[in-house]
């Protein structure tokens, strides 16, 4: 896994989302406004160098392993704009970056919640303000054609961000059950199909409530997906804990593990690397197929160590 170190930055985006990688775990990006260039390591050495523009922002998601989505400023200096995503796709082919501006209703992004594309940027799964209801949806819809997909009651607050498959076939994102004799429910999982079927994977709110489920993520394979687990959610800064699902039993396990929100999946599905959430903060790399774990990066010796992703390079030569 890949990690970098970095202080006096407080803001998550500047942290987080300048270095990222691929979903085939193969790719390192690195979108480095310090000398205004992206760059990207290769598996086999090589790094590719591209020039960027001021109207660059962050690096949104991967689209294939060789096309980033990057968020596009617009004049006034703002990401987020009401009822339109503005967006670069840059392909390392082509070293070209295509410039998107596409329509969402009632669009209502904020600094950790914003529009997320399918791999073939055909589908993208949003969050919506239902102004008639006063209430925030997660809506999918199919950008070709125009026309939503579904919509439920959503969460679309902090980290609550979709995850697609590498492969484009589900999208497993966090979302209200609709019962029409409850105002609120606490949030489960769902997974959705490109056609709009949904299908719910989690029931923890039979037995829970007052929790969170935030930032949902498929193992590459596609048979399980952790996540983070809030226990309270008026106290989003403590009580976070790494949980995993697996849709093949329904069973999800909790870790005891304490986490910030960050995760990243092994190549192999067996692995989760996340960092702790105490102080200091380590790294820990967790085998689910045995349940162990150990710490890959002492947060004592190594102070501060944050965690970017998961890359299947070869061990390099001797």
């Amino acid at each position: 896994f890949a990690f970098i170190l970095r202080k006096g930055i407080p803001d998550f985006l500047e942290k987080r989302q300048l270095m990222t990688v691929s979903p085939y775990n193969e790719n390192l990006a690195w979108l480095d406004h310090s000398i205004h260039v992206i760059k990207f390591y290769k598996p086999d050495g090589q790094i590719l160098q591209f020039p960027t523009s001021e109207t660059w922002s962050f690096i949104r998601q991967w689209l294939l392993d060789d096309k980033v989505l990057i968020g596009r400023l617009s004049d006034n200096g703002n990401s987020y704009l009401p009822e339109r995503d503005d967006f670069y796709v840059f392909s390392t082919t082509t070293a070209l970056a295509e410039s998107f501006s596409i329509t969402l209703p009632n669009f209502f992004p904020d600094k950790t919640s914003f529009a997320v594309y399918d791999p073939a940027l055909t589908r993208v799964v949003y969050p919506a303000r239902n102004f008639e209801t006063s209430r925030d949806e997660i809506v999918l819809r199919d950008i070709q054609e125009g026309v939503d997909l579904w919509r439920q009651w959503g969460w679309s607050g902090l980290f609550a961000t979709p995850d697609w498959r590498a492969d484009g076939s589900q999208v497993v994102l966090t979302a209200q059950p609709l019962d029409s004799t409850k105002d609120y429910i606490s949030p489960e999982l769902f997974s959705i199909s490109p056609s709009g079927h949904a299908t719910q994977l989690t029931h923890l709110s039979k037995y829970l409530a007052g929790y969170l489920i935030v930032n949902p993520k498929w193992s590459p394979d596609g048979r399980f997906v952790a996540f983070v687990f809030v226990k309270d959610s008026t106290r989003l800064n403590e009580g976070r804990f790494l949980y995993v699902l697996d849709t093949k039993t329904g069973i999800v396990t909790d870790y005891c593990a304490p986490t910030t929100w960050v995760f990243y999946w092994s190549p192999n599905s067996d692995h989760i690397a996340f960092e702790s959430g105490t102080n200091p903060q380590s790294i820990i790399v967790l085998d689910i197929s045995n349940n162990q774990a150990q710490i890959a990066i002492d947060g004592n010796a190594i102070p501060g160590p944050l965690l970017h992703g998961w890359v299947s390079w070869p061990p390099p030569e001797k």
